[in-house]
């Protein structure tokens, strides 16, 4: 069949008569007031789980101003953030080495150490403000696309998810990651598109999976200007629709600026190539952490081997494991719904960031909270939620609230669950 332009996305609030105002309404200060009161719940959570229960060999006893009551949110990589931030990267040859790791939120726990007495408290705070900042802007992006109660389906879909404590106060870049994600979409949906490519940059800066961000936020922009070129083909008795090609003449000339959003992740792989020779050393080191690139890894025989030969010893990491992986498969197989729904923009953002770890993982460890910066999933939970009898919301938001406790009550005592 022949080519033709893609339409803009149906909004998917178009299913309901009721539609939010643009931004948000004024339920925005509720959203962040919601955020505030998870994390004020989940830090006495994980302070009692830390101070009361037993603790795992991999438990990391931080001791820094504070660390009576927020020791619980300093575990595992935790502590390369902090070799980072006070000592700067380093490769030890033949060992793990901390230029596994992006650099913006080991520098802007540098930069906040002092104030807070520690890398650890500054680590822990500039989470939770990435995770408030993350929150108030998911409820914003949503308001623009779906009625207040798929909205606040979707919001409580991500203040309950059961990695949602990566928001709210672990030393972990998640929550910063999310942010500025979120932050480069809502300024290209506003047609700024230098801001756009800024806060893009800033998130490429900030996790190995920062190219899904740019390739989305390209993406999204030709889809904005109606210079993505389409057309459907049927297999199966069903009708896809696939891109084909860009109307180049739609463009203008500052969508562009869009580009720069890869300028993060060629800093950090300029500076690794200049001092070291290996612009990609971050997926290098991997291998010592034993995920080399390679079938081994990709189809996950060393997941295999655990289950087979160590299932009665490590089964709560397994069955950690295959929960992220099922989550993440699980996510990548409502891509074509995500497209459906919001775009191509956010269906690659989805697929790009789930299909680099899912490969690049020798076990799906990680690939839970992973998962938050994949935040339309989260909207088009809530679409589909609000569609369901409140019998089934209630049941889906308890279960998953529920996991939300129980992972982070073993986070906080050292277990590897994510």
């Amino acid at each position: 069949m022949s080519a033709v332009a893609a339409p803009e996305p149906a909004d998917a609030r178009s299913e309901s008569a009721a539609a939010p105002a643009p931004g948000g309404g004024p339920g925005t200060a509720r959203a962040a007031g919601w955020f505030v009161v998870l994390a004020g719940v989940l830090s006495v959570w994980v302070w009692a789980s830390d101070a009361f229960f037993g603790h795992s060999k991999e438990h990391l006893h931080a001791t820094f101003p504070g660390s009576g009551w927020l020791t619980g949110w300093v575990q595992f990589d935790a502590g390369w953030y902090r070799d980072i931030a006070e000592n700067g990267y380093r490769l030890i040859e033949g060992e793990q080495s901390n230029v596994a790791f992006f650099p913006l939120y080991p520098l802007l726990v540098r930069a906040l150490r002092q104030p807070f007495g520690s890398s650890f408290g500054a680590g822990i705070a500039i989470t939770f403000a990435c995770g408030l900042l993350a929150v108030v802007l998911f409820w914003r992006w949503c308001g623009d696309r779906l009625d207040p109660p798929a909205q606040k389906l979707a919001l409580a879909l991500l203040l309950l998810y059961p990695y949602a404590w990566y928001l709210c106060g672990a030393v972990y870049a998640d929550a910063l990651f999310l942010a500025t994600t979120i932050a480069a979409f809502t300024a290209l949906e506003r047609d700024r598109t230098l801001l756009a490519g800024v806060f893009g940059a800033l998130a490429a800066a900030t996790r190995p999976v920062g190219p899904a961000v740019v390739i989305a936020l390209v993406v999204r922009q030709i889809e904005r200007r109606g210079a993505l070129r389409t057309t459907t083909r049927t297999w199966r008795g069903r009708t896809w629709e696939l891109p084909v090609g860009i109307e180049w003449r739609k463009l203008q000339p500052r969508d562009a600026f869009v580009l720069l959003s890869a300028a993060g992740f060629c800093a950090y792989s300029g500076y690794l190539w200049w001092r070291w020779g290996d612009p990609l050393l971050f997926s290098t080191v991997q291998k010592y952490w034993k995920q080399p690139s390679g079938p081994v890894t990709w189809l996950k025989l060393h997941l295999a081997g655990i289950i087979v030969l160590k299932f009665t010893q490590r089964w709560l990491y397994i069955i950690g494991c295959l929960v992220q992986g099922a989550l993440a498969v699980g996510s990548l197989l409502l891509v074509p719904r995500i497209r459906r729904s919001f775009g191509w923009g956010y269906a690659t953002l989805v697929a790009v960031s789930l299909a680099i770890p899912v490969i690049g993982s020798k076990d799906f460890q990680g690939l839970g909270r992973y998962l938050l910066a994949a935040f339309p999933l989260f909207a088009w939970g809530g679409l589909w939620l609000a569609g369901k009898p409140l019998r089934t919301r209630r049941r889906v938001l308890i279960a998953s609230g529920v996991l939300l406790l129980v992972w982070s009550h073993l986070y906080a005592r050292g277990y590897y669950v994510a």
